[in-house]
């Protein structure tokens, strides 16, 4: 009985530690919130969360190889764990290390529900050294992942475009204009460039004059 009530403590001291470290967090106070998270894993060595939120702190810190190190420990008691993997992955982009990023990205479990956004980034991961076939097949894997994700469909006429499939990237980017996210201006002008690489100039000042009207629009509704 004594056992259990310490094996509670423990828990409990831990838990406590953990909350304080995350309010320091947020106070940008990361040397304090770090002291309270290795207390916290002096505790409990085993405990994912706190693994995961030293290394969320070390990278705030711009300690990116410690930050990594913790990754990896919370890691090797959940594998898999799409939070930490694109933690990881955005460390590993940082620090140049891209081909070690899409590796890591990849390791996502297929049941993960937040599996589309990290399969979004090895996309964008891919596309940023510029391999697009790749890249395009990561973002309709991350489609497939969740169908109605309009920041995946907006990268995916992004790379068509890329690629010269500029009709396709203009009917993706439709796709992503019916459903009138934050996204709207931005894909109005991305689609008017690859209006006018068709030559379709008159179409492409139509949709630009649609942006602008968009933009005007958003700064009434701000000022008002």
């Amino acid at each position: 009985m004594m056992c259990l009530q310490a094996s509670l403590y423990q828990l409990k001291k831990a838990q406590f530690l953990l909350e304080k470290s995350l309010k320091l967090s947020e106070l940008n106070d990361w040397a304090g919130a770090l002291d309270c998270c290795e207390k916290a894993l002096e505790v409990n060595e085993q405990h994912f969360l706190g693994w995961h939120r030293k290394g969320n702190i070390l990278e705030a810190m711009g300690r990116y190889v410690d930050a990594i190190a913790a990754y990896n420990k919370a890691l090797t008691l959940e594998p898999g764990n799409s939070d930490v993997l694109f933690d990881k992955g955005g460390v590993l982009c940082k620090l140049g290390r891209y081909v070690e990023a899409i590796a890591t990205y990849e390791k996502v479990s297929p049941n993960s529900p937040n599996r589309c956004a990290v399969l979004l980034q090895k996309s964008k991961t891919l596309g940023f050294i510029k391999r697009y076939p790749e890249a395009l097949s990561a973002c309709e894997q991350a489609i497939a992942a969740d169908a109605d994700n309009v920041d995946a469909l907006a990268y995916k006429g992004f790379l068509l475009a890329e690629m010269g499939q500029l009709k396709a990237a203009i009917a993706t980017y439709d796709k992503v204009l019916s459903q009138r996210s934050d996204h709207f201006q931005a894909v109005l002008m991305l689609k008017s460039m690859a209006l006018e690489d068709l030559g379709r100039h008159e179409e492409a000042e139509q949709v630009r004059e649609i942006a602008h009207e968009a933009m005007e629009n958003e700064i009434i509704e701000n000022t008002v």
